[in-house]
């Protein structure tokens, strides 16, 4: 018996004692997970970003291809950042890192099946729980060939639960003439984006 307690408590000591990964969406991130951010974003140049592992686990719905979306933390905003500038043979600016790390809130990307006429047409919001979180601003997300496919909604980070199961539910306005909105919903759980 005196064995088994010896054993428990050598056990638990160990793996109190052994580094956790964290894989929650970080508000504050240390200069290692930038770095890290960093890194990661420059090896998956361009594109490739999106097939990557992490930013899948913040994806949502059929995006980059397909109607869905994209939480952006401070640490996916490094990566994407720094795998867009690698395609061209360049960096992150501590400049640039500095003003992701400084901001206050974290976008939420939505991309629709067709294009919308007016940013008014589209809204985004975040539920956790009983908590409806609305975007601070919302800006039109436009493809590369100028089209509004979307929205991007920036949302507090002093208003979410970094940890929590997150409805994001979409609305969209139909044409002038048949004001109908139709809704659509995405879960995605916070803490498994970085």
């Amino acid at each position: 018996m005196r064995h088994i307690i010896c054993g428990m408590i050598t056990l638990g000591s160990l793996l109190l004692g052994m580094p956790t990964l964290s894989n929650a969406f970080n508000v504050a991130l240390t200069p290692d997970q930038v770095q890290e951010a960093n890194e990661y974003g420059r090896k998956y140049k361009g594109m490739e970003i999106f097939t990557s592992d992490v930013v899948k686990s913040a994806s949502f719905g059929g995006y980059p291809k397909k109607p869905g979306g994209l939480v952006v933390s401070k640490y996916i905003s490094i990566a994407l950042t720094s795998a867009m500038k690698a395609m061209n043979d360049k960096v992150l600016t501590d400049e640039e890192i500095k003003e992701i790390l400084e901001s206050t809130t974290f976008k939420v990307f939505v991309k629709t099946a067709k294009e919308i006429k007016e940013s008014e047409d589209i809204s985004v919001m975040l539920i956790q729980g009983t908590d409806t979180i609305f975007p601070q601003k919302t800006e039109p997300y436009l493809t590369d060939q100028g089209k509004k496919r979307g929205v991007k909604g920036f949302f507090p980070y002093d208003k979410i639960d970094p940890n929590a199961v997150t409805t994001i539910v979409v609305k969209i306005r139909s044409v002038p003439m048949h004001p109908a909105e139709y809704q659509k919903e995405y879960q995605i759980n916070f803490s498994d984006v970085k």
